[in-house]
């Protein structure tokens, strides 16, 4: 494992700063860079400050872009140290609502940053205010460089769906909460697929669901069930409120 300047989540973020337009395409886009971004954020890199070791799980995504009203997003916090290149790479520590820490990746005078929801620091499980509360006692922490750290790709099955408690603006169901499943597979702990659970807007059947819809590429049914079945990611039969409410999210997305 080495240090890098993040060459490849640079292109990312460059990828999305290109992308010029208040029309649904041109967020349609933009929400699937940001998705991107998250799935590569869990399956490539972690944090390392001294030897605190953190490895995202579920993140959720905040974008802010007001230049001629490109993507203002109004869960955004908004705060100086969440934008600007000097941050990139860096964290930002909640002083708002329930509390929590951001990797900041915003290239220019816009905000964009990824909250950990849910990560495992030095193996343990922990969640949103456990992860704030573990980085914040280190000295420093916020102004930290080159604390993401690439590893050896992993290939976690992702799904995205609604962050939680995100209840204003056009981009409050919009599916920014990047997920890893793979947690759901472990029958021996199931303290990772707990807290993942407990940090979602819906349950944990809705982002199974969601899954096996989007893996069976289709709007059938019994087949995403079969999917999540054979995948050992839940050992019942998923109830259809559940397969009818992703389903109608995923076409409300397609829109």
């Amino acid at each position: 494992m080495c240090k890098t300047n993040y060459p490849e989540l640079k292109k990312m973020v460059e990828r999305l700063d290109g992308i010029h337009g208040i029309g649904d395409d041109e967020n349609r886009r933009r929400i699937e860079i940001l998705q991107e971004i998250g799935k590569k954020l869990i399956n490539e890199y972690h944090i390392q400050i001294d030897d605190v070791t953190v490895e995202p799980l579920l993140v959720e995504a905040y974008y802010y872009k007001d230049t001629n009203h490109e993507f203002m997003d109004c869960s955004c916090h908004r705060n100086p140290r969440q934008k600007g290149a000097d941050r990139f790479g860096k964290l930002y520590f909640h002083k708002l609502g329930r509390g929590g820490v951001d990797i900041c990746l915003s290239l220019k005078e816009y905000y964009l940053s990824f909250l950990i929801k849910v990560a495992k620091i030095n193996g343990k499980v922990s969640r949103q205010i456990d992860v704030r509360d573990k980085l914040r006692h280190i000295p420093d922490a916020e102004t930290r460089e080159n604390i993401l750290v690439y590893q050896s790709k992993q290939d976690h099955s992702i799904v995205c769906g609604p962050r939680k408690n995100t209840v204003k603006g056009k981009f409050a169901q919009a599916p920014l909460a990047i997920i890893s499943i793979d947690a759901f597979k472990n029958r021996e702990d199931k303290s990772v697929a707990d807290a993942i659970v407990r940090s979602l807007e819906h349950g944990k059947q809705w982002i199974l669901a969601k899954y096996g819809l989007e893996k069976a590429q289709s709007d059938d049914i019994e087949k995403a069930r079969k999917i999540v079945k054979e995948e050992n990611l839940y050992s019942d039969k998923i109830e259809d409120m559940y397969m009818k409410s992703a389903l109608e999210y995923i076409k409300s997305e397609e829109k």
